[in-house]
């Protein structure tokens, strides 16, 4: 969530618990479609980040979790997009830390 924006006593964000479920549902069709260009897959991987967001805010700790996080990560690199633009996105822990040196193709 943006910074600034104001939170309820849980913590969250009470402009985006007003259109949750608008939200969610539309990030849901979004994830249905088929990509037909980068730009439709960088949507997709958005809408990924915004209804997932507990793999961009959060530490993750187990195999499956981290590989997703990679998926969406590599993802938003081809596409040239920030899953969640305005977010303190949580790095990855995962003991490797040459990911700057990884093969580009």
């Amino acid at each position: 969530m943006p910074s600034g924006d104001p939170i309820n006593e849980d913590g969250h964000s009470i402009a985006l618990n007003e259109i949750q479920d608008e939200l969610f549902d539309v990030c849901e069709e979004i994830l249905r479609q088929h990509p037909q260009s980068a730009l439709d897959l960088g949507l997709q991987v958005q809408a990924f980040a915004l209804a997932e967001d507990g793999y961009f805010t959060e530490e993750l700790d187990g195999q499956p979790d981290i590989n997703i996080r990679r998926l969406a990560d590599a993802g938003c690199h081809f596409c040239g997009v920030e899953p969640l633009p305005g977010v303190e996105i949580v790095p990855l822990n995962d003991g490797d830390d040459d990911d700057d040196d990884a093969v580009q193709s």
